[in-house]
């Protein structure tokens, strides 16, 4: 599930933004493949954060710092700063399960490497496993 493009910065697009995921019905999705940061940039303004914190408190797992408590989860790093040699990255993938299939997590990371590659994208792949 793909959450609707978050270039702009605007607070009506984040209201927008808001909205549509509410439709949607997250509380309903045993997986919820979310992309949007927690981080303090304007793209991600609090609304946003604390509408990430609200799944959270639902009892959606946060499946990649279930598997990785401690550190940084990069998932993308800015070309146009230099971020990737610098390792100065941002995480702006979540990968969230239910309670109803969270136990069934097997496994999970993020593809460091892919970002390495020549011409490679700004975002490395964040993945997980399920157990059946």
């Amino acid at each position: 599930m793909e959450i609707p493009e978050e270039g702009a910065a605007a607070p009506e697009a984040a209201e927008r933004r808001l909205r549509w995921r509410c439709r949607r019905g997250m509380k309903e999705l045993d997986v919820l493949l979310e992309r949007y940061g927690t981080r303090r940039l304007p793209h991600a303004p609090p609304a946003e954060r604390q509408a990430f914190a609200r799944l959270l408190a639902q009892g959606w797992t946060d499946t990649l710092r279930k598997l990785q408590p401690e550190g940084p989860l990069w998932t993308f790093w800015d070309y146009e700063r230099n971020r990737w040699p610098l390792d100065k990255g941002m995480r702006l993938d979540h990968l969230l399960l239910s309670p109803a299939v969270c136990d069934r997590l097997a496994g999970g990371g993020v593809d460091r490497w892919v970002r390495g590659e020549d011409n490679a994208s700004d975002h490395a792949p964040a993945w997980i496993v399920l157990d059946r």
